[in-house]
């Protein structure tokens, strides 16, 4: 991903086969536009972030990055390069550390720093404090991360 310019071209997605959510799609976001996807709940919102992240397999049409079919991409490739955040955060009232290693508590200093490189937060992680004084890894993030801006 060179610009990051993305064109959905008659992009198509069902849940089985009455399931329509998506139909004939055209969309085209340039290079360095931010959006928002608003919409009732089943829309397709997360379903859209969900296919330009090829968790789901199109039904019809095609992904482009950058005028680069994303069909032939590898999924890390395009999880290296695409943030997404979501409406519903799930993080708990402890430490920065504590939340990462929720789900593998047994993981090394050397994999806990290596997740974070991948999620490129390994910038500002260092840079967080909490009213308690605790900074980095140690700084307490509040219910759902309510202390995170």
């Amino acid at each position: 991903v060179a610009q990051g310019g993305v064109r959905f071209e008659h992009v198509e997605f069902h849940y089985g086969k009455a399931n329509r959510v998506i139909s004939d799609l055209n969309l085209e976001i340039r290079p360095g536009e931010k959006i928002g996807l608003i919409g009732p709940s089943g829309a397709g919102k997360s379903t859209l972030v969900n296919l330009l992240l090829r968790l789901y397999d199109l039904q019809g049409g095609k992904i482009l990055i950058d005028g680069q079919d994303i069909a032939g991409v590898t999924q890390e490739s395009l999880r290296e390069r695409i943030g997404m955040i979501t409406q519903d955060t799930s993080l708990l009232h402890r430490s920065i550390r504590d939340n990462l290693l929720y789900g593998r508590p047994d993981a090394t200093d050397e994999q806990l720093w290596e997740a974070v490189r991948k999620a490129r937060a390994d910038e500002f992680i260092p840079l967080l404090s909490d009213a308690q004084g605790r900074t980095g890894f140690d700084a307490h993030v509040g219910e759902r991360g309510v202390k995170l801006s």
